[in-house]
């Protein structure tokens, strides 16, 4: 009864009466028709649909909700063609019903006839103004033409009539700065600010499009706008201090930011994302590593309960060779949030190259029961045991780690120097230097695959080639006094 009741709703005026209290037996006839197609339509059965409306039609054919009916349908039956010949019909005698004229934009949009659909959306800015989504629809639409100049002056028209607002102002900031017009971008930036002075947000956008396009004075001028609004505006802070500083003088600048690490009123996320490039291009000897450690430790006191300052300061200290603190770091930051393998990953390796066995075994075993599926923790797992002379285990964990790598095209290498590694005193000597002289070493990045082929390479005799590849390791990123031992230096 509910169903019937809603269809009853949906039945078009013309099909319901033509004069008020007045029905003829073929109204009766037209209406029970259409509510027998609704209720095709409503159990899916849109043959049997489009069936019954095409009888309605054959009786009047000028019932243009039944061709808006029939569109829906074919539609539904993804026959674009059928639903666009509908449709038209539909308009044809009801050229003032939006919902048509909506119906048939997006028909057209559906078969890439973009012609079609900018005349359909230009119909609906002429029925329904207001509409802000119809003058966007429009807008893509000339865009799709390539016509970047009338998707500008569409979305102008709406900004004349109606106001600047953020959403327009990005799609025609977007369609400016696609076509080069970076005059007329900037227009729309600064109009954008102008219509809210005190939004800090778009006070930034402009001053950044300023620095892109070397408007640096000017840019610098909207930043200092923006700290007399918000002191602690991190994006505003961090622009002046990179102006001051100039782009070459890392350990200058990362020194000059201080002030802003310190200061707990600006997000630790905008701080850890200004740091990121720093840390990306760290090595053992980079001129920015003390200034790096310095605010890793500032990071630490203004935000001690937090996972991730530790996991930076863990990486800082990792990356500068400083093993020992890096995994008393990773260790911390674990310990406030342990479902980051990354963490547990580097902080193995940390101890790896701290030569704590030991922790590592211990660690690793904890690494392998919270993440079964990382191939990392079974390796470094399978390292440790050889390292504390616990062959057989060792080798039940490189089966595991073989079986989980089975398919793995990123593990394909490591593994098979992992295997070679734990097999080389039983396997001879000849063999042994067969199998790691196929080895793609230019696939390999980390430094303790590359340490392990020196060891295979020193346990077959070949001093100079283990040498090389211990060096590597070294270059890698390894720590120079450990693998010196091995080196006999």
């Amino acid at each position: 009864m509910r169903l019937l009741f809603l269809i009853l709703l949906l039945c078009p005026a013309t099909l319901l009466y033509n004069q008020a209290g007045i029905y003829s037996e073929s109204d009766i006839e037209l209406q029970s028709l259409f509510i027998d197609a609704e209720l095709e339509k409503q159990k899916g059965n849109h043959e049997a649909q489009i069936e019954i409306l095409k009888s309605i039609l054959k009786r009047d054919k000028s019932q243009h909700a039944v061709y808006f009916e029939l569109a829906k349908a074919y539609v539904s039956k993804d026959d674009l063609e059928q639903a666009e010949k509908y449709i038209k019909k539909a308009i044809q005698l009801e050229d003032s019903n939006p919902w048509y004229w909506l119906f048939a934009a997006q028909i057209y949009e559906d078969a890439a006839l973009y012609p079609d659909a900018v005349i359909a959306y230009s119909r609906l800015v002429e029925l329904d103004s207001k509409n802000k989504s119809n003058h966007l629809r429009l807008a893509l639409n000339h865009l799709n033409l390539g016509n970047w100049n009338a998707a500008a002056n569409t979305l102008i028209a709406w900004q004349s009539e109606y106001g600047i607002d953020e959403e327009t102002s990005k799609r025609l900031f977007d369609i400016y700065l696609a076509a080069n017009e970076e005059a007329n971008a900037l227009k729309v930036l600064e109009a954008l600010s102008e219509s809210k002075p005190q939004n800090t947000r778009y006070l930034n956008n402009l001053a950044g499009y300023l620095s892109d396009i070397g408007q640096n004075d000017r840019a610098q001028e909207i930043y200092k706008r923006v700290l007399e609004i918000d002191p602690t505006n991190p994006a505003a802070s961090m622009a002046i201090v990179r102006k001051s500083t100039g782009p070459d003088d890392a350990g200058d600048y990362l020194s000059s930011l201080m002030p802003v690490m310190k200061n707990p009123n600006i997000p630790l996320d905008n701080k850890i994302r200004e740091l990121m490039p720093y840390i990306a291009r760290m090595s053992t000897n980079s001129a920015s590593n003390n200034s790096l450690i310095e605010i890793s430790t500032a990071l630490v006191d203004v935000y001690p309960q937090e996972a991730k300052v530790y996991a930076v300061q863990g990486d800082i200290l990792f990356y500068s060779g400083q093993f020992i603190e890096a995994e008393k770091a990773y260790a911390e930051s674990i310990n406030l949030n342990d479902r980051q393998f990354i963490l547990w990953d580097q902080w193995m390796l940390s101890l790896w190259e701290t030569e704590n066995y030991v922790k590592l075994e211990e660690v690793s075993f904890n690494a392998v029961d919270l993440f079964p599926n990382e191939l990392n923790a079974y390796i470094l797992r399978v390292m440790s045991l050889m390292k504390l002379n616990q062959i057989d285990e060792a080798k039940e964990y490189l089966e595991e780690a073989n079986f989980i790598g089975a398919n793995s095209q990123r593990f394909r290498v490591p593994l098979l120097i992992l295997n070679n590694w734990v097999n080389k005193a039983s396997t001879q000597a000849t063999k042994l230097k067969s199998l790691v002289e196929h080895i793609e070493i230019g696939s390999i990045s980390q430094a303790i695959y590359i340490e392990m082929l020196g060891d295979i390479y020193k346990f077959i005799g070949e001093n100079k080639m283990a040498n090389d590849f211990w060096q590597l390791a070294i270059d890698r990123g390894a720590q120079s006094s450990r693998i010196n031992k091995k080196m006999g230096v």
